[in-house]
């Protein structure tokens, strides 16, 4: 259909990626994990493969089998876990972007990949846990989730065991109702009074304006003519204009209510005979 073809477009989405993870470089690739960025919408299983070894990705699946990461905190967006393993506490931070970046944080020495074994181990430990929507559910959405709340005269603020549930969808909070005897709160609304407009008639007099045809000569491109509207005031013997008169822009709206009946069908033929 056009140069490019959606396979060939998703070979360089995914050589996109590789470059930036440096892994089509010449050179040996050296991470600091500290701090590296990888690309990925929410959890997902294939771009944490891409992201790592096959060998580090088998050993994080053990890790997260095994031994649990203690989360010390999770909000807005942002994890930081300990995480103990053989004798040995490394502290990571996953942090999403609004770019729908991560930027991820472990004290270990690997250097070959963005991920290590043991952020991988977290990432895979909160996808078992709680699923590849995780970041979106701390994220912070009291705002929306008040809204929510509001429209069954709750907020946030009050006892929500059993009433209610917030689930993830979309990357938006949505609410779920446990409690079939909670309706929502019905709000009368006032219906604002009608005001009916009549339209004036007009009759002949009232026109003042009529609308005219010239053919002006002064092209110089072909067919070497072009078909103007203008208007005016007419005379008092309806043959001529008198006064000033004015072209009409026909790529502009017209209202034909202002001119007489045989003046308004010359709009459309005006137009009909522009380039």
């Amino acid at each position: 259909m056009g140069e490019i073809c959606r396979h060939e477009a998703a070979a360089l989405f995914f050589l996109n990626e590789l470059i930036v993870n440096q892994a089509l470089d010449n050179t040996q690739a050296h991470f600091d994990q500290t701090h590296t960025v990888i690309r990925m919408l929410s959890i997902d299983l294939k771009s944490l493969r891409l992201f790592t070894s096959n060998a580090l990705f088998e050993e994080a699946e053990k890790i997260a089998k095994h031994t649990k990461a203690t989360i010390d905190h999770a909000a807005n967006e942002k994890v930081e876990a300990t995480l103990k393993l053989e004798d040995e506490a490394f502290s990571l931070i996953l942090k999403r972007n609004d770019d729908k970046t991560f930027d991820t944080s472990c004290n270990c020495n690997e250097t070959r990949h963005p991920l290590c074994k043991h952020k991988t181990a977290l990432f895979l430990q909160l996808l078992n846990n709680h699923g590849p929507q995780y970041f979106d559910s701390i994220r912070n959405w009291e705002n929306q989730k008040n809204k929510l709340l509001s429209l069954y005269g709750y907020s946030l603020t009050d006892d929500l065991t059993g009433k209610f549930e917030f689930y993830y969808q979309d990357e938006k909070p949505f609410l779920k109702v446990l409690d079939p005897s909670i309706k929502k709160v019905s709000t009368t609304v006032k219906p604002e009074p009608v005001v009916e407009t009549i339209k004036p008639v007009i009759e002949k007099n009232d026109y003042k304006k009529r609308l005219g045809v010239v053919i002006n000569m002064q092209e110089a491109d072909y067919p070497y003519f072009s078909i103007d509207l203008v208007e005016g005031e007419m005379s008092l013997d309806g043959v001529e204009f008198a006064g000033n008169i004015n072209k009409v822009d026909t790529s502009k709206f017209i209202e034909p209510d202002n001119y007489f009946i045989t003046d308004r069908e010359l709009l459309p033929v005006v137009r009909k005979l522009q380039k």
